[in-house]
């Protein structure tokens, strides 16, 4: 489905770096897990309508392309370019940072090197012995040999799993060629799942490809917060904030209409300010590449739910000094939205 130009509603973004990603899924038979009918018709309605209504989008070019650099990171500091499993912030993400070292080998060698793991998000970070002649950085337009990856959680057949939002990026580390792959669904706990992603290595040049499964179960606890809000800004009526390890989530409601007719109401993030008293405002353009930033749920009174992501990894640019950071959840007491200031703690 094609939901209204989020380019257009949030922020003025490049055209060369934005795809819409592809919303798809499997459609299983839906239980309620307590047994309560009415409990599971309620949730077979709402997970129809985020089917339906939610849109999904990827800022950076994740598919292979020329080896062109991107000069950004997860978290950007003066020193340059830094990712989730280098000499980053490991020990700042906590236990949401999960190394695994998970080998697989062939013609090229793809290793599963680490997670970082949320509630409905999950990021894996994959090496290669592909050798890439590019300093450290995001790239895009790959010639040769490079990835495709794909996959998710697994499902029995007495669960739902209607949509995700994926995508993967590549970048340029110590000379390899590694890549960033993201998952998220609406409703979906990743924290104890199972795991299934195929990842393949393919020539521009050459037919055919090499596949590799990796599989495994996840086990760590998600940390999260939900901060309720009763909050007028403009046309939305800004009713939760969720934080987590990862992101934090504005859930709004509106009466507009989002049918891709018109342009959306704009509720911009503005920045977040922390315990310590810093400022920090909100750059789509940085942080990881691959980015889900918006769905809407309709609602019984014809009202529509709206909720944006914002990636707590590297996305807040520090008012004093310019540097990007992991945001620390728990330390956040304001946020500003559309020039209203909502106070959280």
């Amino acid at each position: 489905m094609t939901g209204f130009d989020l380019n257009k509603a949030l922020t003025d973004i490049d055209e060369r770096f934005i795809e819409e990603a592809e919303i798809g899924g499997k459609k299983k038979l839906v239980t309620s897990e307590t047994g309560n009918a009415k409990k599971g018709r309620r949730k077979v309605f709402r997970v129809a309508l985020i089917a339906a209504c939610m849109v999904v989008l990827l800022a950076g070019t994740v598919a292979a392309a020329t080896g062109v650099l991107q000069e950004t990171g997860i978290f950007k500091k003066k020193s340059g370019f830094k990712t989730i499993g280098s000499d980053s912030e490991p020990e700042e993400i906590g236990e949401a940072y999960i190394p695994m070292g998970i080998c697989k080998e062939g013609n090229v060698k793809v290793t599963l090197e680490d997670v970082i793991g949320d509630k409905d998000v999950i990021y894996m970070e994959f090496s290669t012995n592909i050798s890439v002649d590019k300093p450290d950085g995001w790239l895009t337009n790959i010639k040769g040999t490079h990835l495709t990856i794909k996959g998710d959680a697994v499902f029995d057949e007495s669960e739902y799993h209607l949509v995700n939002g994926s995508g993967y990026a590549p970048f340029c580390k110590d000379g390899k060629l590694w890549y960033l792959y993201y998952l998220t669904a609406p409703d979906v706990d990743y924290s104890h799942r199972a795991m299934h992603i195929v990842v393949s290595a393919v020539s521009t040049e050459e037919p055919g490809c090499e596949s590799f499964v990796f599989d495994w179960t996840n086990n760590y606890d998600a940390e999260t917060e939900t901060i309720p809000v009763n909050t007028k800004v403009g046309s939305y009526f800004v009713t939760g904030i969720e934080l987590s390890k990862t992101r934090m989530m504005i859930h709004a409601e509106t009466d507009f209409v989002f049918d891709g007719q018109a342009e959306a109401p704009k509720l911009p993030i503005d920045y977040v300010k922390l315990a310590d008293g810093s400022i920090w405002y909100y750059d789509i353009t940085e942080g990881v590449p691959v980015k889900h930033l918006f769905y809407t749920i309709p609602l019984d009174d014809g009202m529509t739910q709206a909720t944006w992501n914002y990636n707590l990894l590297g996305e807040f640019v520090n008012q004093g000094n310019g540097e990007y950071h992991l945001l620390p959840y728990e330390q956040i007491t304001s946020i500003s939205i559309g020039g209203t200031v909502i106070t959280l703690r």
